[in-house]
């Protein structure tokens, strides 16, 4: 049987400085990442490097990527509507219908890190990240990955910010990395064995404004810190814009 295990984890709000410089050969540094999209690469780079699985010498990562995503394209999504609407719409920049998709993130960060293995992105709003650890521990579980990353971003613009009942603008991205073995030790992952009563994400973000806490990178945030406190428990994120829950139990062995 093939163990889940979780490797590391990382969270990040901001992208650092000089971010774009740390993938050469890979990422244009002139160019910089979108808003937004750069914090989950941030978290993602993060993370490999803290499991040992990038080197920043060599930063092709091996492996596979599962994105969970719920308002990260809102904003371009509405500005590319716009420029179709317009009248005097003239050419539309490709980037502005590409950065449309949910997909876009999972690709600019395949393109900074690698992870070529295996690329799917989750597009189930708030329940998003916990869906991305559950798809990607699964594809471990059956042999089709050894190992991957399975992360969640989360990008609350000025135009959804109201829309949500928020305070402004917020971005929070987290990544996992997962990988499988035949002996079980550390913390694991199972998602089978997530349903019923279990500890709820919102009882831990105190610190995320009270209408982001059932987005998706939140979620990734709260299930950590309840490890953190608890070792092996069930974690239940409810999604009330969506509707129903994700669970994900883990295993302390």
């Amino acid at each position: 049987m093939t163990h889940v295990r979780l490797v590391a984890r990382a969270t990040a709000q901001e992208p650092s400085a000089g971010l774009e410089d740390r993938f050469a050969g890979r990422w244009d540094p002139r160019r910089t990442f979108q808003p937004g999209v750069g914090v989950l690469v941030q978290a993602v780079a993060d993370a490999l490097e803290a499991a040992g699985w990038r080197d920043p010498a060599t930063p092709d990562a091996a492996g596979g990527l599962v994105v969970g995503t719920d308002l990260h394209c809102f904003e371009s999504g509405a500005r590319f509507l716009r420029r179709v609407r317009s009248p005097r719409a003239g050419t539309i920049p490709p980037t502005d219908f590409l950065f449309a998709l949910a997909s876009s993130a999972a690709a600019s960060v395949g393109v900074a890190v690698g992870l070529a293995e295996y690329q799917s992105t989750i597009a189930m709003h708030g329940r998003s990240g916990f869906e991305a650890v559950r798809h990607a521990a699964d594809r471990i579980r059956l042999g089709r990955l050894p190992r991957a990353v399975a992360a969640a971003l989360t990008l609350v613009g000025p135009a959804a910010a109201p829309v949500l009942g928020g305070p402004g603008p917020f971005t929070m991205a987290a990544a996992w990395c997962l990988e499988g073995s035949s002996v079980p030790g550390g913390v694991l992952v199972d998602p089978d064995a997530g349903d019923g009563e279990g500890k709820q994400t919102t009882q831990v973000l105190a610190d995320v404004p009270e209408p982001y806490r059932h987005l998706a990178a939140p979620s990734l945030l709260a299930a950590g810190r309840w490890i953190e406190r608890l070792g092996a428990c069930t974690v239940l994120h409810s999604d009330p814009v969506l509707g129903g829950a994700s669970s994900i139990a883990f295993v302390i062995d």
